[in-house]
């Protein structure tokens, strides 16, 4: 066996200074770089005073307050959307749509404030409970702006307005309506998880339409501009969805036993859904085919 080791001692006059410096000496420049090489001998380098840190200047109560509301969002959206299961029919997750980018502009934020009224509303539905706030948005939205197409407002066959250019033009459709109250709940601590923007089809009037659901639980409460008062789906029956939007999360709709027809068609063992096309979803304002009423 070899010898033993033993620690090497210090020079006679004690520079153990120089160990540490030559030992600093055989660690490559980029280690150095990140660890900070030695500047003095060891032997005559003392710790430097720790000093107690400065007092943090107490946060301001609207900054106080802010950082609350912050938290308490976070706390509170912990994730994903769940699939808004409404009207008798199942939501059936997809990827990419043609309507992507129009839903990424309408919830764009607003450039300027609220006008005073608006921002009062945000401010007086802030700490209400959920139902609450969704009633006072629904008859606020409902009553303040009015009914136009898009081809009236903004001359084209359809277009999803923003909460600004609904506020600016005093008009807007159906969807307009959805999106100013889905931007004004989210402004007032509303979790975008529990919103969805969700396109129907008017059975009794033949026409196709758009709402908010807000998610209360186990329960959907349906946000409608035809409608005088907020109720819950199981209150609806002429509508029929088509196809729904939260946050990145996207729906078609088909009768659970369609959708397990469609999911056994479309999704075959061993097929990733990611390379399937992209669905055609009709969109209110624009003409299109009254589609197939549902078996």
């Amino acid at each position: 066996m070899g010898a033993p080791i033993r620690p090497r001692r210090p020079p006679a006059d004690g520079r153990q200074g120089d160990v540490t410096l030559r030992w600093f000496a055989c660690i490559p420049l980029a280690m150095l770089m990140v660890l900070g090489a030695p500047t003095a001998r060891a032997a005559d380098a003392m710790p430097a005073p720790v000093r107690a840190p400065a007092p943090a200047a107490a946060p301001s109560p609207s900054a106080s307050d802010d950082l609350d509301r912050q938290l308490g969002r976070l706390l509170a959206d912990p994730g994903p959307p769940l699939d808004p299961d409404v009207f008798g029919y199942q939501a059936i997750a997809i990827g990419p749509t043609a309507l992507d980018q129009a839903w990424r502009d309408a919830q764009a934020p607003a450039a300027s404030p609220l006008p005073a009224d608006w921002a009062a509303l945000v401010a007086r539905i802030g700490g209400l409970p959920l139902r609450a706030q969704a009633e006072a948005v629904d008859e606020f939205v409902n009553r303040r702006v009015a009914v136009a197409t898009d081809q009236e407002v903004y001359g084209v066959a359809d277009h999803w307005a923003s909460l600004a250019e609904t506020i600016a033009a005093g008009r807007g459709d159906c969807e307009d309506f959805a999106i100013a109250k889905m931007r004004l709940l989210q402004m007032a601590g509303v979790p975008s998880r529990l919103l969805y923007l969700v396109l129907v089809r008017d059975t009794r009037r033949q026409v196709d339409h758009a709402v908010l659901l807000v998610r209360e639980g186990d329960a959907l409460l349906v946000l409608d501009s035809e409608a005088e008062r907020v109720r819950t789906a199981g209150e609806v029956t002429a509508y029929r969805p088509i196809a729904g939007f939260s946050g990145e999360s996207r729906w078609l709709f088909q009768t659970a036993q369609a959708a397990a027809a469609l999911e056994a068609a479309e999704h075959p063992p061993g097929v990733d859904p990611a390379i399937l096309p992209a669905p055609a979803i009709p969109t209110p304002g624009a003409a299109r085919t009254a589609p197939d009423a549902p078996q």
